[in-house]
């Protein structure tokens, strides 16, 4: 998959037929100006100017005060310095050609206005003036998370509720005083919308929309959310009318960024907007991740190709499209190769900022991306050195696959468009054919027998590969042994995840590249003895030996 923007000679292109128009001067020396489409969003008024990574502190204030002094107005409505330098300013035609021709200038880009990507229901959104405190039915939204296919079965059972993880929302705000977050939404210190009006009284991070709240309670609402015990800061980057201007978004990046890396603790940044491409919002984005710190977003509303929009083209983001609840793709959803992975969007009720208890239904991919930040926060929490890439991977390779009803999407579209669904269920991607088959160490789950030395080999179906969940493991720390071997390759099992102590393991995985043999060894001393493993495997085909082939001497 590429979200990528290459840069040949001295002129930028935009992949997959980004609608910007570049704007460009006969003279080399002169920086790109990116245009922002007509028609799509209001424009601001301002450019954002983006500046060399390379500069010096002394180069930076001058540029700054060339640029200041070439304003209209001698005053900066955006400034960023953590994730890539930028200055937001209103200046006129004939002066943006002398800031073009600033050395340390790297582009501009003309700034229009994003969007939160919800949308409150219109035909059931009356607020239900009662507790959501979860007396009703299981949200359809959640059950479908934890199976593999439907019907559903009216149960959500998680790995885990994502305690520990942060999870920044940059978003209208939150409602902090709604039942469902049980004081875990906070302030999270700094209200980029606040900064940018410079207005009294200032929001600090309280939603004033209703989009945040909603989008928040599916992240880690008691009831409503994906990951209950997750702790929610709120980083307001849109307005009460649920949009900003880009360089609000940029400014509540970059404060994120920085304190996420303060506290020090495993964070997730949601963001659940959406907007015409921007380069500087996805390269903020790549340095954000580079630090360690995972974004989720979501694929936009446009019913259009998301490599068209940002931060949907963002490469390092995760970026989640939305479906209905009888597994098709929501019908304002954005698709195509820079879509990673798939959520529930549309009728998801959630709470609302007008009460302490009354919720609301709302679509969209904001809404999935909130799902789907929900589940990243049970990943980091059970596995914590996962960088961002890998919990990326993870999600993709945990997704069911070839689920989702796809005939909304166009035909040209529907080869690059990842059928993947969003899941909660342990263990690798598993595919609607394939029938799990059951491995075990002997008499388990009673103790095994000592002086054993059992190899259990799985080879794939031809250009196939094997996804195997452990449901248990338990075996003699130090003194007897289990390793897993891939081809000639054998590693201690701690190496799967980070169970570096043997012990009960519920839900970790391996997966087997196509072609090559799977072999477990479990080798047994004369002393204490433990109930071993139980583990199922499954292949997109039948495996081919459906107990797998053991093999033990004593």
């Amino acid at each position: 998959m590429m979200k990528l923007m290459t840069s040949v000679g001295s002129v930028l292109i935009l992949l997959y037929g980004i609608t910007s128009i570049l704007f460009l001067s006969t003279s080399l020396c002169m920086k790109p100006v990116f245009r922002a489409p007509r028609g799509a969003t209001a424009l601001t008024g301002c450019y954002i100017i983006v500046l060399k990574d390379s500069l010096s502190a002394e180069q930076l204030q001058k540029v700054q005060r060339q640029i200041l002094e070439l304003s209209e107005d001698g005053r900066t409505y955006g400034q960023t310095e953590e994730l890539g330098l930028s200055l937001t300013v209103k200046i006129s035609h004939q002066n943006l050609k002398k800031v073009q021709r600033l050395e340390e200038v790297a582009y501009i880009e003309e700034e229009d206005f994003a969007v939160g990507s919800g949308m409150e229901n219109l035909e059931s959104a009356s607020k239900e003036k009662k507790s959501t405190s979860g007396t009703g039915q299981l949200p359809w939204y959640l059950d479908i998370l934890d199976q593999r296919q439907l019907p559903l079965d009216g149960a959500y059972s998680p790995e885990g509720d994502g305690d520990g993880v942060d999870v920044y929302v940059l978003d209208t705000g939150i409602n902090y005083a709604h039942s469902e977050f049980e004081y875990r939404a906070k302030y999270a210190g700094y209200d980029p919308v606040d900064q940018y009006l410079g207005q009294e009284p200032q929001q600090q991070g309280l939603d004033c929309n209703g989009h945040g709240t909603h989008v928040a309670s599916l992240i880690g609402g008691r009831t409503r959310g994906a990951a209950k015990r997750v702790t929610l800061y709120s980083v307001r980057v849109l307005n009460c009318d649920n949009t900003a201007p880009w360089s609000v978004v940029l400014d509540g990046l970059n404060f994120a960024s920085s304190v996420a890396q303060r506290r020090q603790r495993k964070a997730i940044v949601s963001l659940p907007l959406s907007g015409s491409y921007h380069a500087s919002v996805n390269t903020a984005i790549k340095t954000l991740v580079s630090k360690g710190i995972a974004v989720v977003t979501s694929a936009g509303n446009g019913a259009s190709n998301a490599c068209l929009y940002s931060p949907a083209s963002a490469e390092d983001a995760v970026t989640v499209g939305g479906t209905n609840c009888n597994n098709a793709i929501y019908g304002n959803s954005n698709f195509g190769p820079c879509v990673d992975i798939f959520a529930p969007a549309e009728m998801l009720k959630g709470a609302d900022n007008d009460c302490t208890d009354c919720s609301t239904e709302r679509n969209g991919t904001s809404l999935a991306a909130a799902l789907a930040s929900g589940i990243a926060a049970i990943y980091l929490q059970r596995q914590p050195s996962l960088s961002p890439q890998e919990l990326k991977n993870l999600m993709r390779d945990r997704a069911t696959s070839g689920v989702l009803d796809m005939n909304s999407i166009p035909d040209d579209f529907k080869k690059t468009t990842p059928n993947l669904l969003l899941s909660a269920v342990c263990g690798g991607k598993m595919y609607a054919s394939a029938i799990p088959a059951k491995l075990q160490s002997p008499n388990y789950p009673q103790f095994y027998d000592n002086n054993l030395n059992c190899k259990w080999t799985i080879v794939p179906p031809e250009k196939d590969s094997v996804k195997i969940t452990f449901d248990y493991i338990k075996i003699e720390e130090i003194y007897d042994s289990f390793k897993f071997c891939v081809g000639d390759e054998c590693s201690p099992f701690d190496l799967l995840g980070d169970y570096a102590n043997f012990g009960p393991v519920n839900c970790s995985y391996v997966s087997l590249p196509a072609g090559k043999a799977l072999t477990l060894q479990l080798t047994t001393d004369g002393t204490k003895q433990a109930p071993g493993f139980s583990a199922t495997y499954q292949t997109r085909s039948l495996p081919v030996n459906t107990t797998g082939k053991l093999e033990c001497t004593t």
